[in-house]
């Protein structure tokens, strides 16, 4: 008389199971060598294109005001100091010298720094694309320049009560005057009356 001897089972892993395996052990891991911060590809950052402006209407019934009450004390460049700043300065057509005509500048020059060693990560000559424009081109200037991140605007002419100035105001950029001729020595001043160093 034969006897059925039971049949053993082997507990096998899942292919789900394997795959999953596999594809962890396929996966590259980053090197600590490939890792960049902000500063090392500040450079190759492009600036948003700007959002179209349209008209708002609001419901009195459904809406608020909410009023931000901003202390000095805790928001200033003492205590909480920019990690970058971008410097702009209009140019002549020799490129060295500062323009007396904001709208009218042939050539944009602007500096990006960290301002706690001095180190400049970029510095830029940008054409005025609105240097034909006939009207409008203060304020279009302003707009380009804040799409290009401008932080301070060192200029010989002051431009409150113009379009430049609004737009510059409204936007929380400075604008430094300066007696120098030369583009070079402007920002230098600007730089040293800010305290950022100049050797870096």
């Amino acid at each position: 008389m034969q006897v059925n001897k039971p049949i053993q089972t082997i507990q096998r892993p899942s292919l789900l199971l394997l795959l999953i395996l596999c594809t962890l052990l396929s996966c590259p891991t980053p090197s600590l060598a490939e890792e960049k911060n902000l500063l090392d590809v500040w450079s190759e950052i492009k600036p948003p294109p700007p959002v179209a402006l349209q008209p708002v209407h609001l419901d009195p019934k459904t809406s608020g005001l909410l009023i931000l009450d901003i202390e000095e004390w805790a928001c200033n460049a003492e205590r909480r100091p920019r990690q970058l700043l971008t410097i702009g300065a209009p140019l002549g057509a020799d490129r060295q010298s500062l323009s007396d005509h904001f709208g009218e500048a042939p050539i944009f020059k602007l500096i990006t720094v960290v301002p706690r060693n001095g180190k400049v990560l970029e510095e830029r000559l940008l054409a005025n694309p609105f240097l034909l424009e006939i009207k409008g081109k203060g304020i279009k200037v302003a707009q380009w320049l804040l799409q290009n991140r401008l932080d301070i605007l060192v200029t010989r002419q002051p431009q409150e009560g113009k379009g430049p100035g609004y737009v510059f105001g409204n936007a929380g950029v400075e604008i430094l005057l300066t007696a120098e001729s030369n583009a070079d020595e402007a920002l230098a001043g600007v730089r040293k009356e800010l305290k950022i160093p100049m050797d870096a």
